[in-house]
């Protein structure tokens, strides 16, 4: 999560939570079924909405959205509709190609699989 997060780093998670109620950009803590490990991701769409990253530009909706503090990866390319419960998640250092649990390489994350909240 570079270049807001570092290895080493402490952060605290709030655990009791509704996962129903998390909004765009709230940080989560998350388990990621592919690989069986857990990962901090910022969540960037929620149920239902379509969600679009082209030549390192986020759009949601159609509408492009301006994000602070992410390196961005032009050569990244996708489109997706959310399903019912489903967010989307990235990692704030987008140029490593290595998504590492992103949805880009995993698809959408079911909220069930969402462990917690950071509180920043």
């Amino acid at each position: 999560m570079k270049p807001n997060f570092s290895p080493g780093e402490f952060y605290l998670v709030k655990r009791n939570f509704n996962p129903y109620l998390f909004e765009r950009f709230d940080i989560v803590v998350m388990h990621c079924h592919i690989h069986n490990s857990i990962h901090l991701k910022r969540i960037v769409g929620i149920s239902k909405e379509k969600i679009s990253y082209k030549k390192g530009i986020l759009y949601i909706n159609g509408e492009k959205i301006l994000e602070k503090n992410v390196t961005h990866n032009k050569k990244i390319n996708i489109s997706i509709i959310l399903g019912e419960n489903e967010y989307f998640v990235m990692s704030d250092n987008r140029e490593n190609y290595n998504f590492n649990c992103d949805s880009f390489n995993t698809g959408p994350v079911k909220v069930d699989h969402v462990l917690g909240k950071v509180i920043t």
